[in-house]
């Protein structure tokens, strides 16, 4: 049963821990402190906290990243949008599932742990199960 020292802990329903202690075992905290009897595995000066909820995604529209930029006002924005999807008519084109793959991978990389995803298609709904990100 592993023990994780960090420089805070965040349990978020309860004060900041400075200095605190996580332990873990079969991959459920079952213990939050700064004196827990184990020694402890030094994860330096980070903070460990509940996973990240990003409660409104659209996963299916990942290919577009980098494709369209910035708009003075939402109308111009979302003609620049549709415009880039034309060339993409099948929801399942490689692309757009790779890119939908790789956002689901980096949200879990750095920490989210729900996604809330907003799609037409729900091409989405069994790439999230795949990587088995909660959604």
């Amino acid at each position: 049963m592993p023990t994780y020292r960090a420089a805070w802990i965040l349990p978020i329903t309860v004060p900041p821990v400075r200095d605190g202690l996580v332990a873990v075992d079969g991959g459920l905290i079952t213990g939050v402190g700064t004196r827990l009897q184990q020694q402890s595995i030094d994860l330096g000066r980070t903070a460990i906290l509940p996973s990240l909820v990003n409660a409104h995604t659209h996963l299916e529209l990942s290919y577009l990243r980098g494709v369209v930029g910035r708009a003075d006002c939402f109308l111009d924005w979302i003609r620049a949008v549709i415009a880039a999807r034309r060339p993409y008519s099948d929801p399942r084109d490689p692309a757009i599932l790779a890119a939908a793959r790789a956002a689901i991978h980096e949200a879990h990389a750095t920490g989210t742990g729900l996604i809330g995803d907003v799609c037409n298609t729900l091409v989405t709904a069994p790439l999230l199960q795949e990587a088995r990100m909660p959604a």
